[in-house]
């Protein structure tokens, strides 16, 4: 972030104008800067007292400068962040802040060990998250590569019958891949997901998938693409789609982009962009409804996005995300949040926006209680 960007942060805070999400990015600035030894103090006493003022108003959301005195607490603050963009300080802010990028790009979070796992068709599994730009292996006519730390592709040198060969891509509790399949599709799998495909396709393109992933299909009139979860199947001849099988017994295919098809047993239904399909074990039939299509594939694009969610379901994906065990001490709380925040902001920082609903955390090593109040 440039030195622009982050002075209107702080502008939008003062003015009462910032999101739930630029408050938790700021303070996580703040929390940077003031923790780098190198950094410049704020020059004069008033400097930093507005300096801690923005520091325990900002996480609060309650900070609003009086009109008359805004102007000039303003200019005080700019002088005081003209200050810190210096040396290492600079350093901390290029650091902590980079644009979101697609899966692949985004760093791992949680305090987990478990690598992202290739298994091969002989049985053999070797751990991703060390690999970068290389070539791993090779299957056949088919090279395997990591071109970018989180991020796999499957490169066939000729289009020559194979022997039909599957590998299977593992993505364990807090982290995200994106896999590039011989056919050009591109899959990006979430947060304790893993999908099982061909090194090679043949005369059909057909894969399994389990968790969650967002699919980019690409186009072959010839041979539809298939995702098979369990009982249910969706046929798509080119398009974008997410598939989440998170909750037992039902699987949500999203539609974003194109025509697919989703097939239950007996029923199969015809999905348009912006519609989901609820199928699968726990539902006697294929259930549609119309979703906002960016909320659902926000955590592809780096984000969680909550919209009048309860704290079990925010829970749910916080806990795939930085790999920890929730416990419930006492009822449920009955309250409801809304917003997104970026996927790569420390738990703490979560935690912090969350209790401005007044819910308390007690986070021990990867356990998180949740007290009523």
């Amino acid at each position: 972030m440039d030195k622009k960007t982050f002075i209107s942060l702080i502008e939008r805070c003062e003015a009462g104008q910032a999101t739930v999400a630029e408050k938790a990015l700021l303070e996580v600035y703040l929390q940077r800067l003031e923790a780098c030894s190198d950094a410049p103090a704020p020059v004069g006493q008033e400097g930093a007292q507005i300096w801690h003022q923005l520091q325990a108003q900002i996480g609060q959301g309650t900070y609003e400068a009086p009109q008359t005195q805004r102007k000039k607490q303003w200019w005080l603050t700019a002088a005081i962040i003209a200050l810190l963009l210096t040396g290492a300080a600079m350093w901390w802010l290029l650091e902590i802040k980079q644009p979101v990028k697609p899966m692949g790009a985004i760093p791992r979070n949680a305090a987990g060990t478990n690598n992202v796992m290739l298994t091969l068709a002989d049985g053999t599994t070797i751990p991703l998250d060390a690999a970068n730009n290389s070539a791993l292996t090779k299957q056949g006519n088919t090279s395997i590569i990591t071109q970018a730390k989180g991020s796999l592709t499957y490169a066939p040198e000729n289009n020559a019958a194979a022997l039909l060969q599957y590998n299977t891509l593992t993505v364990p509790k807090g982290t995200q891949f994106q896999v590039t399949l011989a056919d050009g599709s591109k899959v990006w799998l979430n947060a304790g997901s893993w999908l099982r495909y061909p090194v090679a396709f043949g005369g059909s393109r057909a894969v399994m998938a389990s968790g969650e992933a967002y699919f980019e299909i690409a186009p072959d009139a010839n041979r539809p693409f298939e995702v098979k979860v369990n009982n249910t199947t969706i046929q798509v001849l080119g398009t974008r789609f997410n598939i989440n099988t998170y909750t037992a017994g039902i699987i949500s295919s999203t539609l974003i982009e194109g025509r697919i098809a989703v097939a239950s047993g007996s029923n199969r239904m015809v999905l348009k962009p912006g519609q989901q399909a609820l199928s699968g074990e726990a539902l006697a039939d294929i259930l549609i409804k119309n979703v906002d299509a960016t909320a659902v594939i926000a955590w592809k694009n780096g984000l969680f996005y909550f919209k009048n969610a309860g704290i079990r379901e925010i829970m749910e994906e916080l806990a795939r995300w930085y790999d920890i065990t929730v416990i419930y001490k006492g009822s449920i709380p009955d309250v409801r949040f809304e917003g997104e925040m970026q996927r790569n902001l420390p738990l703490s920082t979560i935690l912090k926006q969350l209790e401005q609903k007044n819910v308390r955390f007690e986070l021990q090593g990867k356990i998180l209680t949740i007290v009523s109040e």
